[in-house]
């Protein structure tokens, strides 16, 4: 047998270090992912009643008081989620509900406002702590973003077109 050279050394030497390297970045990623697969979803985390307060702004600039309450119930395996949203304040109040559906961080369903008869699709993306929705419907439009900080406080923001209000700012809380 003729005598390994030490090039051939190295470049075996690199392989072995290649293939541990591999090794060691494939079973990092299956510790995140069981780490992912077990961590709380957003609407698991959400679930359940809480309470707040907030303001409507006024195309005007004005700006009023609303009190709320917001409700989200857990269904199935913890990506679909009922919501139920009612506000009130010295001039306008609040009525609506949606389910959605988190597939994979996309979130797809539909939503209605009672007060002002208004209904649509919604569409958009959530995260494990925050999520931003389009709402659609025949004469409203609004955009909604949520953030959670932990698992006693979150805030909403939705930014209507079509109504006469430009924007509702909630803080919301639970604990």
């Amino acid at each position: 047998m003729p005598p390994i050279s030490r090039a051939h050394r190295i470049k075996e030497q690199g392989a072995r270090i290649a293939r541990a390297a591999a090794a060691a970045l494939l079973l990092t990623c299956l510790a995140f992912q069981d780490a992912d697969a077990g961590a709380e979803t957003l609407f698991q985390k959400l679930s359940g009643d809480w309470t707040g307060w907030g303001w409507i702004e006024l195309t005007s600039g004005d700006r009023e008081r609303i009190r709320c309450q917001l409700a989200y119930e857990l269904r199935g395996t913890g990506n679909e989620t009922a919501l139920s949203l009612r506000c009130a304040g010295a001039s306008y109040n609040l009525d609506g509900s949606a389910d959605f559906i988190n597939e994979d961080g996309r979130i797809s369903g539909s939503w209605q406002e009672k007060f002002y008869n208004a209904k649509g699709e919604v569409s958009g993306r959530a995260t494990s702590n925050y999520m931003t929705l389009l709402l659609k419907g025949e004469t409203v439009k609004a955009g909604l973003s949520l953030t959670s900080s932990d698992k006693c406080r979150h805030s909403m923001s939705i930014s209507p077109n079509g109504v006469e209000f430009k924007k509702i700012i909630i803080s919301l809380k639970r604990c």
